[in-house]
């Protein structure tokens, strides 16, 4: 959520877009969020056999360091993928809840919250901005990815 408010902090029209909008672009919104900015950047996994990528094998039991965050923005999956698209016909093929028998079971819930969550908070504020003179400062960790300070100033809707 911290980081969908980050998102809307930067772009005003995006803002505007959202509170006048359909519930799709907001849904949309969502997706764009958890695959732009979702928590878990990357993780492990042991490979089970050997196996040829891309010309390099990488054998049975190697630990393979998988970048989530990197794939959620691979220009090969998504046209422009570092700008927020709020009617992206595959945002929801991103694997920020990962994928097969490694999917979250609780992706469909967080998609909801957020969902919510963004509905409430643009039916209530505008101008949200990143207050004058603030930084953003995230956590230190290289498998999440977490705001820990967001300081906002907004108007009541």
């Amino acid at each position: 959520m911290s980081s969908g408010i980050y998102l809307l902090c930067q772009d005003g029209a995006l803002q505007d877009r959202l509170a006048s909008g359909p519930d799709n672009l907001r849904r949309g919104f969502a997706e764009e969020v958890l695959r732009l900015e979702g928590p878990a950047v990357g993780l492990y996994r042991l490979a089970k056999r050997d196996i040829s990528l891309h010309g390099l094998t990488i054998p049975q039991g190697a630990l393979v360091a998988l970048r989530v965050a990197a794939a959620n923005r691979d220009d090969g999956q998504f046209a422009c993928p570092a700008s927020v698209d709020l009617e992206r016909g595959n945002a929801a093929t991103h694997l920020s809840f990962g994928s097969g028998a490694h999917a979250c079971l609780g992706s469909y819930l967080a998609r909801r919250e957020l969902y919510w969550g963004f509905r409430a908070l643009l039916d209530t504020v505008c101008d949200m901005r990143v207050q004058p003179g603030s930084s953003v400062n995230y956590a230190p960790n290289w498998m999440f990815r977490a705001i820990e300070h967001l300081p906002v100033s907004y108007r009541r809707r």
